[in-house]
């Protein structure tokens, strides 16, 4: 990747998934500027803190955070922020439409690690 890689913030509450996504990610040269296990730290860091991201990749099913309600909040601050939610249930249409509105794209769990680069690609192109 080069100087003008995408940055990565990622909210993973799942200790394992959150380590490897991390990993995968900065060895591909991906510029990760924070991460979180937790909705509300992501919340400090990017609502309070000014850690703006041109990508999230947020865990859509977070304890005590409504990812869609997240992303709007973020959209309607940084709109250029883009999205990945990795859901464990791809049947839920009322969250996968939300997804949608947001421009963002749904991963569902497991996924193996190289289409997480896939869709920040496809979010990323200019």
């Amino acid at each position: 990747m080069s100087e003008n890689s995408p940055t990565i913030y990622i909210v993973e509450d799942e200790p394992l998934l959150h380590e490897r996504i991390l990993y995968y990610l900065k060895a591909r040269g991906f510029k990760i500027v924070g991460s979180s296990i937790s909705g509300d730290r992501a919340v400090k860091d990017i609502l309070i803190g000014g850690i703006i991201p041109d990508v999230i990749v947020l865990d859509a099913n977070l304890p005590m955070l409504d990812s869609t309600s997240f992303g709007k909040v973020i959209k309607s601050r940084y709109p250029h922020v883009k999205f990945i939610y990795l859901v464990s249930d791809d049947r839920d249409e009322r969250k996968l439409a939300e997804v949608r509105k947001l421009g963002g794209i749904a991963l569902k769990r497991p996924f193996p690690l190289s289409d997480m680069m896939s869709a920040i690609r496809s979010l990323t192109q200019t």
